[in-house]
């Protein structure tokens, strides 16, 4: 668990540095819909390890974004991750996790909390079942640390970006593909 706390930790400090903490429903929906399909085009494990790391910080960035903090939100992965072997028990834990997430952030609006379902569905459902497919299920903070590793190598704007626009369009210079270290995760040799 403590690897699952530092790296929603950095998926939070990423965003601080480069939005203001306004939710925006379009761009959740829009970088969570990207992440997905992502998911459902991979073609290999890397890809898919990939998009499960994605899907994860996009979803961390929405809650935050959302006004959830540190704790709740990593009370959440917390919860979610000592019954991530039942997928039916997950399932029915979905929409309660939604209604309360949707309560403490003051949004109240049913397609935030639909939104929020969504992503808590593609995590701990279908990541995980993807995951298990693989055999890289224990992997899952190890994949998040690789992704964020990555992700902060994306250079820093100058000024925060607006909360409807998707922030590093341009990735920089300095930027590393998480791809490789993907693969060392998967042959072992991480």
């Amino acid at each position: 668990m403590e690897n699952i706390n530092k790296q929603i930790k950095r998926a939070i400090s990423w965003n601080m540095e480069r939005y203001e903490r306004e939710f925006n429903f379009e761009l959740a929906r829009s970088l969570l819909f990207e992440e997905v399909y992502e998911l459902n085009m991979a073609r290999n494990e890397v890809e898919i390890l990939d998009a499960v790391g994605d899907i994860t910080f996009v979803f961390i960035g929405m809650l935050w974004k959302l006004n959830i903090d540190e704790y709740h939100i990593t009370s959440l992965f917390t919860r979610y991750m000592t019954i991530k072997d039942d997928n039916e028990t997950i399932s029915k834990h979905i929409f309660g996790s939604a209604l309360y997430i949707n309560n403490i952030s003051g949004q109240k609006k049913e397609l935030v909390m639909m939104l929020i379902a969504l992503a808590l569905y593609s995590i701990f459902v279908v990541c995980y079942t993807k995951l298990t497919h693989i055999g890289m299920l224990d992997k899952f903070s190890d994949v998040l640390k690789i992704i964020c590793d990555s992700n902060e190598t994306k250079s820093v704007p100058k000024e925060k970006v607006s909360a409807d626009i998707k922030a590093n369009v341009t990735k920089g210079p300095n930027y590393v593909e998480p791809h490789k270290e993907l693969h060392k995760l998967i042959t072992g040799e991480l």
